[in-house]
């Protein structure tokens, strides 16, 4: 069984990446500004948000955020002025590890009006993954998988960041269409990505997917008996029996059967499946190799075999 610690793990995304970038007109707040009247800084605002910019590059955002409190409280700001400092609250807030509070102004940032689309849907992205590093799970990754457009729907990066926020938020529905587009883009799959996927399968009960990933595993690792193992379990599950013997033959092949209970079971397959002769033979060379230790049962097991043999034998 594959535990969602070890996926979260294995998957791990580092939030400290996420970027608040400020709108890109942040920087046209003086005279030689091409931007229309309203969505110019007045000279008051301007000179405020100034002094707060110049403070956050020393790194003292407490009083970059008071001088914007200051600008925010002008009267006549225009949408662009309020979305602008909005974003640049949240921007610090967030750089001092505040993140309702981020969340906070960016909401009011995008409420404002005044961003551009391009802005709207950077702040929303940004603030989903806000939401996703402060523990709120499922509710970062349905926004972030709401407002998602264009390339970003199907990048590697949000599809992963997506299917790992479901799945800490334990909401494994959600997490696997995700996680199968994920997987279907990843050029070098290594074993945790299998894992992960084998993890949602098992969540879900698609035993038929997690089969067919498993037997990719057992191609893949076909030194790893647990794999084996669980590849039988969900035959047996499914109803497909028959199909057992194969996937233990193939163990035996590869030397995973160790132990004489193991080696009486390969016997035992053999037989029920009327693989009379492969049975005696198998019986006979481990025998004589000494992992099977002859005896009276074991005697007894080998003519109880030649004599369903030859009664299937007779017309």
């Amino acid at each position: 069984m594959v535990r969602a610690s070890q996926i979260i793990a294995a998957i791990a995304i580092s939030m400290a990446s996420i970027a608040i970038v400020p709108s890109t007109a942040l920087a046209q707040t003086g005279a030689a500004s091409t931007q229309s009247a309203d969505r110019k800084f007045s000279p008051e605002s301007g000179a405020l948000v100034t002094e707060a910019t110049d403070y956050a590059a020393e790194g003292n955002y407490k009083k970059a955020i008071k001088r914007l409190k200051k600008a925010r409280d002008i009267s006549s700001l225009k949408p662009y002025e309020i979305g602008v400092i909005e974003q640049m609250l949240g921007n610090y807030y967030y750089k001092q590890n505040k993140n309702d509070d981020a969340i906070d102004h960016f909401e009011r940032a995008l409420a404002s009006g005044g961003l551009l689309a391009a802005d709207q849907y950077k702040l929303n992205k940004s603030a989903a993954q806000i939401m996703i590093a402060d523990g709120q799970y499922n509710d970062g990754a349905n926004r972030l998988a709401t407002i998602l457009s264009g390339a970003d729907r199907s990048s590697p990066k949000y599809t992963k960041m997506i299917m790992q926020a479901y799945i800490q938020g334990k909401n494994y529905p959600a997490a696997l269409p995700w996680a199968e587009n994920w997987f279907g883009q990843l050029q070098n799959r290594e074993r945790k990505h299998y894992d992960t996927m084998r993890f949602l399968y098992q969540k879900q009960g698609q035993d038929a997917n997690q089969l067919a990933l498993l037997e990719t595993m057992t191609q893949l690792w076909p030194g790893e008996k647990a794999l084996w193992n669980a590849r039988m379990s969900l035959l047996v599950k499914l109803g497909r029996k028959s199909e057992v013997v194969g996937v233990y033959e193939a163990m035996y092949m590869r030397g995973l059967l160790t132990s004489e209970a193991e080696l009486l079971k390969l016997v035992d397959f053999q037989a029920f499946y009327k693989n009379y002769s492969a049975a005696i033979n198998l019986l006979d060379r481990e025998v004589a190799a000494g992992r099977i230790h002859n005896s009276a049962t074991i005697a007894d097991k080998r003519e109880n075999i030649q004599a369903h043999a030859a009664l299937n034998a007779r017309p």
